[in-house]
């Protein structure tokens, strides 16, 4: 006896999960903290490489800011606001000029001190 297509589409049963898959609930937790902590390793990897770009840019353009903002000032406070920034910028630098701020007509002018944050910010 034939079966019709009508009659094999009726008989066959819905999909369903079996009642206890091999490792019960436990390995469906284990599975799931596993893949967790994947997806976490990765972007523990990955979202650093962005914020340092963009912690650098943002870095930048504060220098920027600042160094547009002091030239606003008189020139012996200009000369002092870009020791400052020289200061937090490029300790280096300035522990270079140090030596120079306690001598007679040694003193660095504002542009000096400009160029050197200038270079330093497109180093950066």
């Amino acid at each position: 006896m034939a079966m019709t297509r009508d009659e094999m589409l009726a008989s066959l049963h819905g999909i369903r999960l079996p009642d206890a898959a091999a490792g019960g609930r436990l390995a469906d937790v284990l599975v799931a903290l596993g893949l967790g902590l994947l997806l976490a390793g990765v972007l523990g990897l990955l979202l650093p490489l962005f914020a340092r770009r963009r912690a650098r840019r943002d870095a930048r353009s504060l220098l920027a800011a600042r160094i547009a903002a002091a030239r606003g000032l008189p020139e012996e406070e200009r000369a002092v606001a870009m020791l400052h920034l020289l200061r937090d910028t490029a300790p280096t630098e300035a522990e270079r000029l140090r030596a120079r701020l306690y001598l007679p007509g040694r003193f660095p002018d504002s542009a000096e001190l400009e160029a050197v944050l200038t270079q330093r910010r497109a180093d950066a």
